[in-house]
This record gives C-alpha cells, sequence and structure tokens, in this order.
C-alpha cells in the first residue's frame, strides 16, 4: 500500500511537470528538428482510420498492448496474434516510427478489431481523444513488455485497468535501490524469459501471478515448422543451394547470420583455406541490405578475402549453379529468411557481439545450430536462456579470430534433449496460459 502511495505521488509531479512544460515543448515542435519529425509522426493519430478509439464507437477493447520496438512486437506476437485471430478487440500503443510497417500489416489483416495509437510524447493534448493515451484507451487489461515504465502506462494500469500484466520482465542489472523494482509489486500477472529471474520476481512482487515463458521460442518454433516450404517459396534457386549443400556434412556448414562488415575479420587464413579446398561451406547474412551496408560489406571483404576465392550473392532473381557456388562465400541478399536457413547449416556465428549488442542467438539455437557470437551478450535474456538450459551449445568468442579454433573443437549434434525439453515446456505452459484465460 505505501509503494502505491509512493508510486502516485511521483506520477502527480510527473503530471504537473508535463504542465508546466508544454509551452516550452508547444514551441520546440516548430523549431527543434527532432521534435517537428516527433510530432508530425504523433499527429498521424488524428487522420488514420486505425487510430479510431473503440470508445467513439461505443465499444471496450479487451487487452491494449504497449510495445517500443521491433524486438518487443516479436516479443508479444503470439499473445497478440491470438487474441486478433479469436475476434478479441485489441488495441496497441507504439513509440517507435521503426514499427509503422510492422503495424500497418496487422492493421491491414485485422481492420476490424485492432485498433492502434502512436504514443503522444509531444502532442499530449486533454482535449483530443487521439492525442490523449487515458482517453482513447478502453481496454480492460494492459501488457507492457520488458521495461517500459511511462508514467502514462503506469497511471493506466494503476487506475484504469482491471488486470496489469509485464510480459518479457526482466530484473537483470537491477538493484534494490533501483525504483524501477518497486513498480513490480503493481503487476498483476508478470511473464519471465529466465526461470532464475521468477525467483527474483517473487521477492519484489509476492502477490503478483509469476510465469516462466518465453514467447520468442513459441514463436521461432512456428517459423521452423514450415522452413522447408518457405525457403523453396522465397528462394528461386533453393534447388541449386539444395544440391550444393549435400555436398558438405552439417559439421561443415557455417551461416554468419545478422553479419556487420567490420565482423569480417573472423576470415582468418585458416579458414579462408578450408572455403577455397571445400572443405567448409560460409553463408554469409548480412544484418542491414540496404546499398550503402553490402557496398561496405564487399569493400571490406575484398581487403581481407583470398583473391582465388569468389563472392557469389544470392537474390531473388539469382541465376548460379550449384558449381559456380562451390568454393565461394555466399552472401544471402535476403529479407525474412534468415530464421528458416539456419536449419540448412550446422554452426552459426550471431553477429551483434563486437558492436553495441548481440543479434538473436536464439534463432539458431532452436534451429539445431551450434551457436558462437561476441562478449556483447549481457543484455540479451536469449544468450541467458541457452546457457540455462544447453550451454555446451553455445560459445562466446572474445576475439574473432578465434571462430575458426572454436569450431573445430565442437562437433556437431542433431539432436540435444535439453533443447527439446525447453520448447515442449514451453509450448505446454503457454497451452494452459491461453487456458486459463491469461487476460480476464
Amino acid at each position: 500500500m505505501l509503494t502505491k502511495i509512493v508510486i502516485s505521488f511521483f506520477l502527480l509531479l510527473y503530471f504537473l511537470l508535463r504542465i508546466i512544460l508544454s509551452p516550452f515543448i508547444f514551441v520546440a515542435n516548430f523549431v527543434v528538428p527532432f521534435f517537428k519529425k516527433r510530432q508530425a509522426f504523433e499527429r498521424k493519430n488524428l487522420t488514420t482510420d486505425a487510430a479510431r478509439s473503440f470508445r467513439l464507437d461505443g465499444q471496450v477493447a479487451d487487452v491494449q498492448f504497449e510495445v517500443s520496438s521491433e524486438g518487443e512486437l516479436e516479443q508479444v506476437r503470439p499473445l497478440l496474434t491470438d487474441l486478433l485471430l479469436n475476434k478479441a478487440k485489441v488495441e496497441v500503443v507504439y513509440f517507435s516510427e521503426s514499427l509503422e510497417n510492422a503495424i500497418t500489416r496487422l492493421i491491414t489483416q485485422y481492420p476490424e478489431n485492432l485498433r492502434v495509437l502512436r504514443f503522444p510524447i509531444l502532442t499530449l493534448s486533454p482535449w483530443r481523444r487521439a492525442l490523449n493515451h487515458t482517453r482513447w484507451s478502453s481496454a480492460k487489461t494492459l501488457v507492457l513488455c520488458r521495461y517500459d515504465f511511462f508514467p502514462e502506462l503506469i497511471f493506466y494500469g494503476m487506475f484504469m485497468a482491471k488486470r496489469f500484466v509485464l510480459a518479457s520482465a526482466t530484473v537483470r542489472s537491477t538493484r534494490t535501490f533501483n525504483p524501477r523494482v518497486y513498480l513490480f509489486s503493481l503487476f498483476d500477472l508478470i511473464i519471465a524469459p529466465l526461470s532464475l529471474e521468477t525467483k527474483m520476481l517473487q521477492e519484489f512482487a509476492p502477490s503478483a501471478e509469476i510465469m516462466n515463458l518465453d514467447f520468442r521460442v513459441l514463436q521461432v518454433q512456428g517459423r521452423l515448422k514450415v522452413a522447408g516450404e518457405a525457403l523453396k517459396k522465397r528462394i528461386p534457386l533453393f534447388t541449386e543451394l539444395k544440391n550444393l549443400l549435400s555436398q558438405y556434412p552439417m559439421q561443415n556448414r557455417l551461416m554468419l547470420g545478422s553479419f556487420w562488415p567490420h565482423e569480417a575479420a573472423l576470415f582468418t587464413p585458416e579458414l579462408q583455406k578450408e572455403i577455397q579446398s571445400k572443405q567448409l561451406l560460409v553463408m554469409i547474412c548480412p544484418h542491414r541490405l540496404d546499398a550503402e551496408a553490402m557496398s561496405e560489406l564487399y569493400a571490406t571483404l575484398k581487403k581481407i578475402i583470398n583473391t582465388q576465392i569468389p563472392v557469389v550473392e544470392i537474390t531473388e532473381k539469382s541465376q548460379v549453379s550449384a558449381a559456380q557456388m562451390s568454393g565461394a562465400i555466399l552472401i544471402l541478399n535476403m529479407k525474412g529468411v534468415l530464421v528458416e536457413m539456419y536449419t540448412e547449416f550446422g554452426h552459426a556465428y550471431v553477429g551483434g557481439g563486437f558492436g553495441r549488442s548481440v543479434h538473436s542467438v536464439l534463432e539458431p539455437y532452436l534451429a539445431g545450430c551450434l551457436v558462437y557470437c561476441g562478449p556483447k551478450n549481457h543484455r540479451s535474456t536469449e544468450f541467458t536462456l541457452i546457457q540455462e538450459t544447453s550451454p555446451e551449445l553455445i560459445c562466446q568468442l572474445d576475439d574473432l579470430g578465434e571462430l575458426y579454433d572454436r569450431m573445430k573443437k565442437k562437433s556437431y549434434v542433431q539432436k540435444n534433449l535439453a533443447r527439446e525439453n525447453l520448447q515442449l515446456r514451453m509450448s505446454v505452459q503457454y497451452s494452459q496460459m491461453q487456458e486459463n484465460t491469461w487476460w480476464k
């Protein structure tokens, strides 16, 4: 009770501060370039049909989801999709312009029972419903993702919603003196991807229902089940590619997924020798596929790779034979097929770990690969999940040049009981969660 009183006090201070700053924000919206761009994004709420509040039609949404990034949307997508398929009325509040395409696709699929709101940070108005989260929202259940504890959302969860849910919760790097931990006690249901964190969350939120469930496992599983069909449909020369793959055992196939140009340093002379002698098949799937990034990748490879090793690019229009691809470094210049392509490889290096943060290591792990990544993985719950489940299947590199030596010391194993048990456990827990109508 005391915690709620203290939080309520700080919420009051926040809203008073918003009122005081509102004239300055109004002026900045016309002067500061970033503010002008953000304001244009938020004001789309006034002209977009999908931003029409359910309240205006005398309706009430069942659930509202808040997401700040594409990664968070993917985290809650199984819950979101299941509700929409079952004709539940759903609201989605999002913060980033990078989500526009993904949200538009959802609107196209579910125009009748989905409403969306670009969160009004700069254009907040007490009079215009489409620019006021509290007035726009109608959902009985509010779902936040990870640690997006924005004051307006906390206010709605505390005083307006009947059920307050936190999905993909994490307490990593959180200490007891961090104010964020006290917010956990506000939630009715907390879903955490790591079993270790469920125990910590029970201390911070003793009255909440705590579940151990990683939605990403379910989502990746769904894609892997139809991987073969998806690859045949998306890649015109997949038959030729399969002919090439059949010449290499899984142990001798390496996928470089979500790859950045600066990571080309992993192509040591020893690794290049294996490629040239056709003992190792290497495919690169770049993280960025725009012209500038691809140009940088080719320029970097040109400096490092032996001129005797050809580089062959695979696109939706490519027409190359297995013979032309043999002994070459393959570059997969296609969006949306990396998860499925992992199933064709025994080893997978995941990029980002020598930059800001490693990309998804869960995808190659569930696809059956031995996984390698750089040291910047402390923010990745996926890395920790694999370490908890199958530590022998993931390897942290401290230097890019280590990859080839580490690969030689590891043997590809098609079946892994711990990995299979993880997938089964997540599926069972999700089914139970759905049966118990978690949102009510």
